[in-house]
């Protein structure tokens, strides 16, 4: 298993490049981490807490706290259930919708910049490979577990 190491320490080193990018481009828009993780689930729909919990895997009073912060910076609205009074769904307003397109314009750049020097099939090669990665990892974890 040798020959896989250095695959999987080469996408663990890509991650983590990505991710301090990822950090610089959100720092430039007031955005962090948790706050982008929850703004992209916020884009289209207007969940309840309950979704998000359902959607993310976060507990519930870690869910609070981040969309407490996102409702302070202005990036997000509460809005209470017409029909349930507890229930509450969360949208974002016009400044977080503008912050989190920014975010993501910013990171198709990088994107683009990074494979700038890349031919047309080589990236499509690459996409191809990524995805068929992906598929077998998906495949054969459950699999591999405990041996």
């Amino acid at each position: 298993m040798s020959s896989i190491d250095p695959i999987f320490t080469t996408l663990k080193q890509f991650e983590e490049q990505r991710q301090r990018y990822e950090q610089q481009i959100g720092q430039q828009f007031g955005l962090n981490r948790a706050d982008v993780r929850l703004l992209s689930f916020l884009t289209d729909a207007q969940p309840t807490i309950t979704d998000l919990h359902h959607l993310t895997g976060l507990d519930i009073s870690t869910l609070s706290r981040q969309l407490t912060a996102l409702t302070h910076k202005k990036l997000l609205q509460k809005h209470s259930d017409q029909h349930d009074r507890r229930k509450r769904t969360f949208i974002l307003t016009e400044l977080g919708r503008t912050q989190f397109q920014h975010f993501r314009q910013a990171t198709a750049e990088l994107e683009q910049a990074i494979l700038a020097n890349w031919p047309a099939d080589e990236q499509q090669l690459l996409k191809v490979l990524l995805k068929r990665l992906v598929s077998s990892t998906q495949r054969l974890a459950p699999t591999m577990v405990g041996k």
